[in-house]
Order: structure tokens, then C-alpha cells, then sequence
């Protein structure tokens, strides 16, 4: 038997995150239970996120999950400063399961709305879309207020182990690694 060429056999070896569309959400009941919530670092926590997700599957032995994303303006009283401050709330969900439907539980976002969403996500486009190595596909859509933006996450076959990756964030894609001089003024070693 012959074997394949590197090209494929590195194809055969991603995985894949696959857009699933916007589902409705409601603060006071849930589609899904929500995970991690952050106001300050969305890069790092959706990465966080992606990982724990990878780990449960892996752990759980399953093929394929569910990440859901969702986030909304929200306002607060600064005291100190006698005004009102803006500030972004991001709720990340996931489900180690490949047969959970949960995010489905309020609906599909109507038409309109699916319009108004598809314009935000491509705006969201321009600034920010998470990569994953090993795996195809991106997260570029966040959801917004009352909805979540879902996504598929397939693993590679067979190249995922406990014992290897469990615990592990996935490394940055290549475009992803900053290489430039350290801003903290201390010189890199080899």
C-alpha cells in the first residue's frame, strides 16, 4: 500500500470548524448553559473556550461539538467619574456532544433579523476572525444581543489522543504569531 503524500496527509489530519448560523437566546432561559463570560478578554477566552471544548471531546471520545458565542452592549455607572460607561459582555457556551440541538431550543433567527446579522458579522469580519491550527474554518461571528452565533467543531480523525492534547490549547495559527521585537524591554533567548 502506498503512501499518501504529505500534502494529504496533512488534509486528511484537520479538523474543522464549520458556521452553523445565529440561533435566538434569552437572558432569563438559556439555550445553553453558559460557560465562561468575560468583559475584557474575548481573544483569549474564546480560544480558552475552543480548548476546553477540544478537551472534552477528546476526553469524552466524541467526534464533534457544539461552541456558541453571544455578547451585547451593556451599560454601568461609573461612581468614581459621576457617568455612564459602555462596556461589552461576551457569554461563551459549548457541548462536548455531537447530537446536542440545545442552541436550537428558541429558534432560528428570522429573516430580518438573519439580514441585519449576516451585515454585523461582516463588519465583525474586517477586525477579527480566529484561526485554529489543525483545524479549517474560522470564528468570525459573535452573535449579539438575544442571539448566539454557533459553531460545529469537528476533530481531526484519529490524530487526537488523551494523553497528547487533552488540556493543551491548540497552537496559534502561523499569521497569528507575533514575531517582532518583546515590548517589555527583556532580549529573547534560543
Amino acid at each position: 500500500m502506498e503512501a499518501a503524500p504529505r500534502g494529504q496527509e496533512m488534509e486528511r489530519a484537520r479538523g474543522s470548524v464549520e458556521f452553523l448560523g445565529r440561533w435566538n437566546d434569552k437572558r432569563d432561559d438559556r439555550a445553553m448553559p453558559v460557560k465562561l463570560t468575560d468583559v475584557r478578554d474575548t481573544v483569549l477566552m474564546v480560544r480558552v473556550a475552543f480548548c476546553k471544548l477540544v478537551n472534552e471531546l477528546v476526553q469524552n471520545n466524541a467526534s464533534s461539538g457544539t461552541l456558541a458565542i453571544s455578547n451585547e452592549k451593556r451599560v454601568y455607572h461609573d461612581a468614581e467619574y459621576g457617568k455612564d460607561r459602555e462596556y461589552t459582555a461576551w457569554d461563551i457556551f459549548w457541548s462536548a456532544s455531537p447530537d446536542d440541538l440545545s442552541y436550537q431550543r428558541h429558534g432560528a433567527v428570522k429573516q430580518a433579523g438573519r439580514l441585519e446579522a449576516q451585515l454585523a458579522a461582516a463588519e465583525a469580519k474586517k477586525s477579527i476572525a480566529f484561526a485554529f491550527a489543525d483545524f479549517k474554518g474560522v470564528v468570525d461571528d459573535f452573535g449579539a444581543l438575544s442571539q448566539i452565533a454557533v459553531y460545529r467543531v469537528t476533530l481531526p480523525r484519529g490524530v487526537l489522543d488523551a494523553d497528547n492534547w487533552a488540556g493543551r490549547p491548540p497552537p496559534l495559527a502561523p499569521e497569528e504569531l507575533y514575531t517582532g521585537p518583546r515590548s517589555d524591554g527583556l532580549l529573547s533567548t534560543d
